[in-house]
């Protein structure tokens, strides 16, 4: 499924942490800054050898569990400008957890993928509880008759299930009955590695779903993960931190750190 969207093996998938966005609690730039900001981290990852870009509302925290209209006519405008500018796939995090959006905004502007915290099953957030999306979500991208595809997260960070099960089933469920198109495998909280005997059931319990690394990768441990994993998600390790641009050297240093793992 991977290969419907990116060119090589192992994809890497760099994250566009947006500043805070018009009507965010810490609005502080304007709307041309934003996109000037973000145009420039694309352009980096780009250069630097990622894969595909993820853009995500990261720092319009604490987060509205449905976006506000401002929120998203802002993005959309954000990603359209993204993509008139670099060649990478692009997907959608529309964070807390508003797929419906996220989806939406990757139609509207030819994006390739969405990000989805919560897909099926109940979780406990900081603002409150979040329900599962998985069979009204892939009824909406039926109504927009597209192919976006949904990359959902399993025992997702920064959360707490309401009921926990084992992983294992977590993730049968959420590619065989929520039909996700790939799983996302965190740790629970941002910038932390999961244990990679996680990786390992999880990718036995689906192995014909891909498996993607969504925290904590970086030079140091991505050959590990990426053995067994299809592909990762990454952020923080590209920045000297998190309000900072992307780092074209940390971009390069960890793409040749996986280049060896690719047969393409």
């Amino acid at each position: 499924m991977l290969a419907k969207i990116f060119t090589h093996e192992k994809p890497i998938i760099g994250v566009v942490h947006l500043p805070a966005l018009p009507g965010s609690p810490h609005d502080s730039k304007d709307l041309e800054e934003i996109c000037e900001f973000a145009i420039t981290d694309a352009r980096t990852l780009e250069e630097g050898g990622c894969d595909g870009i993820l853009i995500e509302n990261y720092f319009d925290q604490p987060f509205l569990e449905k976006m506000a209209v401002e929120t998203v006519a802002s993005m959309t405008k954000i990603a359209c400008e993204i993509k008139r500018n670099v060649s990478l796939p692009i997907g959608i995090s529309a964070l807390r957890n508003d797929p419906f959006a996220g989806l939406a905004i990757a139609h509207a502007i030819g994006g390739e993928f969405i990000r989805v915290n919560v897909f099926i099953g109940t979780a406990m957030v900081g603002t409150g509880v979040i329900p599962g999306c998985a069979a009204e979500l892939l009824r909406y991208r039926s109504k927009l008759n597209c192919d976006v595809q949904i990359f959902a997260d399993i025992d997702v960070k920064h959360a707490t299930p309401l009921v926990k099960v084992p992983i294992e089933r977590e993730a049968r469920e959420a590619a065989y009955r929520g039909k996700a198109d790939g799983l996302i495998v965190t740790s629970h909280e941002t910038g932390s590695p999961p244990q990679l005997e996680t990786v390992q059931r999880v990718k036995n319990a689906v192995f014909d779903v891909p498996i993607i690394i969504g925290s904590g990768i970086n030079p140091e441990n991505a050959e590990e993960f990426l053995e067994v994993a299809d592909g990762a998600i990454v952020g923080s390790s590209l920045k000297k931190n998190l309000a900072s641009p992307i780092d074209i050297n940390l971009v390069r240093t960890l793409v040749e750190a996986i280049v060896s793992l690719r047969r393409d």
